[in-house]
């Protein structure tokens, strides 16, 4: 018993230790104990493989062969479970691919353009002043809406006359309150909550005569003057016959019949109300305003400290040949002078990151356009409004960057002039209207795009599909109505030239009819002139 449990099994594990410490250097050691079936079943793949068998095999000289048997074993294994996909699977799986990186390439460029679209917003709605409509109704209502003379109820050239006596001086130069009471601590013009830059000016557009219009020869001992086209000269007061050629450099301005391009004689009216007065009684006096005058404007800039802005006024009196008066007004409010805050350092940022985002949009179409080449690129209408909408962006940076220029140019000559020299500002207005027409015009183009890659939503989809289909169809009743519309606006133009001023030039007919069937406005023109002339009425229905 001592024999079989102590001796044995201590000579058994020294054995074994001492077998297991001479082969611990071969990982193939124990493959030697596969079973028989195994080793059939290994051999028989062997040879399905075509793999030369060799009987002096020995697994400690190719360690590998095993492993390589054992995996084309599962190879085998798994082509015999999972068998090869049909043509229809494969398709299948292509078309969910396809819809997966469409999905994520429209997710992508949704918030590309959502994220554009609202530093868009930003930066329009908190670039342009606030306060700028209600600082322009402000002066309109004192200039050309007052109680006692308003510019707008002008008829005659001594209707002009009167009103810049009263409106004009009193708005001006206003400094005493209602009880006559000084207020020199606040005067200047609106009641003292506005301040003149410069001096106003008057500047007048007259023409010659004698000029070599054609005059029927029955009416030539009748007739001794002609009206031309304007012609511009130097008239001052203390010489009303004068005719030397003078232009300013101002911006033009048109009226209802004719621009004036920038020219004509200009008159200040001085600082004071004493000046401007004195100025106005010697050219009534002189007749400055005569049988050859066909427009008079009055232009002055206003500065308002509590919104920082200043307000470029341009009263314009047209007298046209046929006679009467025609007032047309315009006023601008600019801001020149930027407040260093912390929302324009938040808007400069926005710009800024803006631009990286639109160049970055840039080098994604590029990207895409060297893909897909440049002729399949151009083929779909899509990829237009994207590059058009890189072309604007970046014409709106380098539009901007001259705007800058301006503005410093203009700031110069104010202080070059101590604020008491008249500094024309409309051709800066100008510019800001171009610069907010591209900004709406980029927003419009960013909601577009972006409700276009709305289709793929399971809400959006069936809307999208039924526009799509509906192009076809929409097209030619559109044209039709365009076509039916521009022809009412000729018949209305050859009708009621000489009764409605709606329908004076096709144009205007077109966008009274327009507004009419889209139900913007109401067609009063049409039953005032039904009382005047129910043929052509009648005729213009029928």
């Amino acid at each position: 018993l001592y024999c079989i449990f102590v001796i044995q099994p201590i000579a058994i594990f020294c054995i074994a230790a001492i077998v297991a410490l001479k082969n611990k250097d071969c990982s193939d050691f124990y493959f030697n104990f596969i079973d028989s079936n195994a080793s059939s079943d290994v051999c028989k793949q062997w040879n399905s493989e075509s793999y030369p068998i060799d009987t002096h095999y020995n697994p400690y000289s190719a360690p590998m062969d095993l492993d390589r048997i054992v995996a084309a074993r599962q190879r085998a294994r798994y082509l015999r479970l999972a068998r090869p996909p049909t043509p229809v699977q494969l398709k299948e799986a292509k078309d969910r691919m396809r819809k997966e990186n469409l999905i994520q390439q429209t997710l992508q460029e949704f918030v590309l353009y959502i994220v554009m679209l609202i530093l868009l917003l930003l930066i329009t709605f908190g670039k342009f002043p606030k306060d700028e409509y209600r600082l322009n109704q402000a002066i309109r209502m004192e200039f050309t809406r007052n109680v006692k003379n308003p510019f707008i109820n002008i008829k005659s050239a001594d209707d002009w006359w009167n009103w810049s006596f009263t409106t004009l001086l009193h708005g001006l130069y206003w400094s005493t309150w209602y009880n006559n009471a000084a207020a020199k601590s606040q005067a200047g013009a609106l009641y003292g909550k506005c301040y003149l830059i410069g001096a106003p000016s008057l500047r007048k557009i007259q023409v010659t005569s004698g000029s070599t219009c054609n005059i029927p020869e029955i009416f030539s001992g009748l007739v001794r003057d002609c009206v031309s086209p304007h012609t511009t000269l130097d008239h001052h007061p203390q010489h009303s016959n004068s005719t030397k050629p003078a232009r300013s450099d101002r911006f033009s301005q048109c009226g209802q019949f004719n621009c004036d391009k920038g020219k004509g004689s200009i008159i200040s009216l001085g600082q004071t109300w004493k000046e401007a007065y004195a100025t106005l009684l010697t050219l009534k006096e002189a007749k400055w305003i005569d049988w050859s005058t066909r427009a008079v404007i009055v232009e002055f800039t206003l500065y308002n400290p509590p919104t920082n802005l200043f307000s470029i006024v341009s009263l314009l009196a047209e007298l046209p040949p046929s006679g009467g008066v025609l007032p047309i007004v315009n006023i601008e409010s600019v801001s020149i002078y930027q407040e260093n805050s912390l929302l324009d350092y938040f808007l400069m940022a926005f710009e800024l990151l803006f631009l990286v985002l639109i160049l970055l949009h840039l080098y994604f179409q590029v990207c895409r356009m060297t893909q897909r080449g440049v002729l399949s690129y151009w083929r779909e209408p899509w990829n237009w409004l994207e590059v058009g909408l890189v072309v604007i962006s970046l014409f709106y940076y380098v539009y901007y960057v001259f705007y800058f220029v301006l503005t410093v140019d203009i700031i110069d000559h104010l202080h070059s002039g101590y604020f008491k020299t008249f500094v024309d500002m409309s051709f800066i207005s100008a510019w800001i209207k171009v610069k907010r027409f591209l900004h709406g015009l980029l927003v419009f183009l960013l909601l577009i795009k972006s409700i276009h890659l709305l289709r793929v939503n399971k809400i959006m989809a069936p809307c999208v599909t039924m526009l799509r289909l509906s192009y076809s169809g929409l097209a030619v009743p559109v044209f039709c109505g365009i076509i039916v519309i521009i022809a009412y606006s000729c018949l209305g133009n050859l009708l009621f030239l000489s009764e409605s001023y709606s329908f004076s030039t096709v144009v205007r007919a077109f966008q009274t009819l327009l507004m009419y069937f889209m139900g913007i406005g109401e067609m009063r023109t049409l039953s005032t002139l039904y009382k005047l002339n129910q043929i052509s009425i009648a005729v213009y229905y029928g």
